[in-house]
């Protein structure tokens, strides 16, 4: 489609309408911004049998727009195109491989069209693309992929070191419920009970000082019945990357009407102060529910009640029942959350933050890096590579505090053995979470 909108005009026009309320609309595909690296239409050339065959190459890297690297909506790779024909889509020797995200462009070949129709196998036999063990094929891979390569390791070293790293939704949620479990473990097993967490005490901000990623403009709405109002959520995009997903979950009843009831919304779709704003109308007295956002290792929560002669200010708790503190600095789990996030160091491959009571994972460790695509995203498949950080962290942390509270404090072969307890009896548990079994 990219390449037939590129050399056609393809027009879209509603018979619905008459006469002069007929309008066409055309369709065009439109390049992300970026910046040439090879060409436009660069000659090269390959050997096959003693005959030089030549190609035409054009590659450039989109500036700020993240590509999509797989699927039918692929926008990134290079188009393979022979004649009027595309035959393929991809980075030949460095097909789904660091460096690639965000390049982009085609390489024109008129001798594959013609080696097709001498009968030579040049698509493979699921009709998929090129088929790459096909000699001449082979050869006309292996002179792209070498006219290419300096542009992709350049990337490659470029894209290796990321600050910041995001999950699957599915990963975040395997990982949310194995945190509810090793604090349960930690409480109610081994009865480590924490006193809470050293922050503010105060819905605004964590122990550092530091404003929560994810807040809601006050925990509580305390608001009068038949009377819209404004339920305000902000996001600290400073430290979300664009194509990180906000998701949102409702526990309202239906005499509470929010507007709008998305589910999710990419934090690029954000305003630039990550302001996000719900108009919520109660229509019956007493209602009351719950707003939850969550996004990767972050969330946050607010609860509407309506009432007869609300005063509208949201601050306080009119039922008078004791709540769990809202903000987590102030939490009682050993294990507030995790970030994958450079630690400034290749040795450490995860660490447990005593002061934030999170587990960190070095992206910047060989064996993490490994798994981390340009665009910082943690592939679901290294899910088992996880679960051995995870379960490192968090049994050396409960040995530690459990030998702390014996005579052996301070005994190093005590927290190993201790340690070693501990894997023999939650390892097996700890892995089946994380691989989803």
């Amino acid at each position: 489609m990219r390449d037939i909108l590129q050399r056609r005009t393809v027009e879209i026009i509603n018979l619905n309408k008459k006469g002069r309320h007929r309008t066409c609309l055309q369709l065009k595909y439109e390049e992300p911004e970026s910046e040439l690296l090879i060409g436009p239409e660069e000659q090269g050339s390959f050997m096959y049998k003693a005959r030089s065959y030549w190609y035409s190459l054009t590659l450039k890297k989109a500036s700020y727009t993240d590509l999509v690297l797989k699927g039918d909506e692929r926008t990134n790779g290079l188009l393979v195109i022979s004649g009027t024909a595309v035959f393929d889509c991809q980075f030949f020797q460095f097909e789904n491989q660091l460096g690639t995200e965000y390049l982009f462009g085609s390489v024109i070949c008129p001798a594959l069209a013609e080696m097709l129709a001498s009968g030579h196998s040049v698509i493979s036999d699921e009709r998929e693309g090129l088929n790459l063990k096909e000699p001449f094929v082979a050869a006309f891979a292996d002179a792209v992929s070498h006219r290419i390569a300096d542009v992709v390791k350049r990337e490659q070293i470029r894209l290796s070191h990321v600050d910041h790293a995001t999950t699957s939704r599915r990963t975040q949620n395997l990982i949310e419920h194995l945190l509810q479990r090793v604090n349960q473990i930690a409480s109610q097993e081994l009865k480590i009970i924490l006193p809470p967490g050293t922050g503010s005490a105060q819905y605004r901000s964590f122990g550092t000082g530091q404003p929560a990623v994810l807040r809601f403009g006050t925990p509580f709405y305390y608001r009068q019945v038949g009377h819209a109002f404004h339920v305000v959520m902000r996001a600290d995009r400073s430290r979300l990357m664009d194509q990180e997903i906000l998701s949102f979950s409702y526990a309202l009843p239906d005499s509470v009407s929010i507007r709008p009831a998305m589910e999710a919304l990419s934090v690029a779709e954000l305003a630039g102060d990550g302001r996000l704003e719900w108009t919520v109308t109660g229509s019956e007295i007493g209602a009351s529910g719950k707003i939850q956002v969550n996004c990767g290792p972050y969330s946050a929560a607010c609860e509407v009640v309506i009432a007869e002669n609300a005063a509208g200010k949201g601050h306080g708790n009119p039922s008078g029942k004791p709540r769990n503190p809202w903000a987590m600095d102030n939490t009682t789990d050993l294990f507030r959350g995790y970030a994958l996030k450079n630690l400034n160091n290749d040795v450490d491959r995860a660490v447990y933050s005593i002061e934030d009571r999170m587990i960190l994972i070095n992206t910047e460790a060989p064996t993490v890096r490994l798994y981390l695509n340009g665009q910082g995203h943690f592939k679901d498949g290294a899910r088992l590579l996880l679960a051995e950080l995870f379960l490192d962290v968090i049994t050396e942390e409960l040995a530690r505090r459990y030998v702390d509270r014996t005579t052996h404090k301070g005994e190093s072969e005590a927290y190993k053995q201790a340690k070693q307890d501990l894997v023999r009896r939650y390892g097996v548990e700890i892995h089946s979470i994380l691989l989803g079994a």
